[in-house]
C-alpha cells in the first residue's frame, strides 16, 4: 500500500494521463488524510477533473463510531 501523497499523486495522474485525460471526470479514493490531499492536488492540475471519497467506507466509519 502506497502512503506517500507524492507517490500517489504521481501514480494517479499517470493513470489519467495514459487513458486520454479528457476521458476522466472523477476519481474516487479511500477518505484518509493522504487521499483527500491528493484529490485536492490533483483537482488543482487538472480542472476538469473532480475528486470524491468513498462514501461506502465513510458510513463504515459513521456506524463503527455509533456502535
Amino acid at each position: 500500500m502506497i502512503k506517500d501523497v507524492k507517490q500517489i499523486f504521481e501514480l494517479l495522474d499517470h493513470v489519467v494521463e495514459e487513458i486520454v485525460k479528457d476521458n476522466v471526470t472523477q476519481a474516487v479514493t479511500d477518505n484518509t488524510l493522504n487521499y483527500m490531499t491528493l484529490g485536492r492536488i490533483l483537482e488543482e492540475k487538472r480542472t476538469k477533473l473532480f475528486w470524491s471519497y468513498c462514501v461506502v467506507l465513510c458510513l463504515d466509519l459513521i456506524f463503527e463510531d455509533i456502535s
